[in-house]
């Protein structure tokens, strides 16, 4: 393997795990703020902060792509509409 090779391979491993630690990020304060919300449907802030989230996650997220990704989304879609609100 040559360093360019080895060198293209760690910019990518970097460029991923950047991606996995702002995704984890993401979903975990879209999740504290949905799940801590004492009234349903959500004062005007929260839900345009859970809107931005739940925005963010879809775009982070690749839902063309043949993977878990699709049940985020759906969990994401179903806490947005309430049918999974506390």
């Amino acid at each position: 393997m040559t360093s360019a090779e080895n060198a293209g391979r760690h910019s990518v491993a970097t460029f991923r795990q950047k991606w996995i630690d702002d995704l984890r990020d993401t979903v975990a304060e879209y999740h504290s703020i949905a799940m801590t919300a004492e009234t349903f449907p959500y004062p005007k802030e929260e839900d345009r902060l859970l809107s931005r989230l739940g925005t963010k996650i879809e775009l982070l997220l690749n839902p063309t792509r043949r993977s878990g990704a699709g049940n985020l989304n759906n969990g994401v879609e179903e806490s947005e509409s309430g049918a999974t609100a506390a």
